[in-house]
């Protein structure tokens, strides 16, 4: 779970950090200040890493520390209208990046590991891969996607730090 969380720590989304003079605060480290959604993901397949993710912004698309974050502007409640953000969920990385290999593994049987219970989207998602167990830190989430992982037979496991 560690790895998970080192690799969240990448994670570029702006939404409800605080901007002075037009700029997101950073730290020394330059590390954005007041990050909260630092979602990070790792497949594993016989005891190997095949493939991490992170949220980020969609290839081609400018970064929202440029441009602000855009659910914001528009007032979206947070865990509404996914579809209109400019990243790309933590799952959805891990899983896409597997398919750019040059051999791409098969996740049939591989497990995910996330620092926080996948959205509806990504469950969706993780359920037509072959993923057959998640396992998730240990914690109190919001109704997501957890059901429809438990619909699609996929395991539920939790991890303490």
């Amino acid at each position: 779970m560690r790895v998970v969380l080192a690799i969240a720590d990448r994670s570029t989304c702006v939404r409800g950090v605080k901007k002075v003079n037009g700029i997101y605060e950073r730290d020394e480290k330059g590390k954005l200040i007041g990050q909260t959604r630092k979602f990070g993901a790792i497949i594993v397949k016989n005891d190997n890493i095949v493939a991490q993710g992170f949220n980020d912004q969609y290839p081609g698309s400018r970064k929202c520390v440029e441009l602000g974050c855009l659910r914001e502007e528009m007032k979206i409640a947070s865990g509404t209208q996914i579809e209109k953000c400019r990243a790309m969920h933590a799952e959805w990385w891990a899983i896409t990046n597997a398919t750019k290999m040059d051999s791409p593994p098969s996740l049939k049987e591989a497990t995910l590991y996330v620092n926080a219970e996948p959205c509806e989207i990504c469950s969706k998602i993780i359920a037509g891969t072959g993923i057959d167990t998640v396992v998730m830190l240990e914690g109190v989430y919001p109704a997501n996607g957890i059901q429809i992982l438990r619909n699609a037979g996929i395991n539920i496991r939790y991890a303490k730090l």
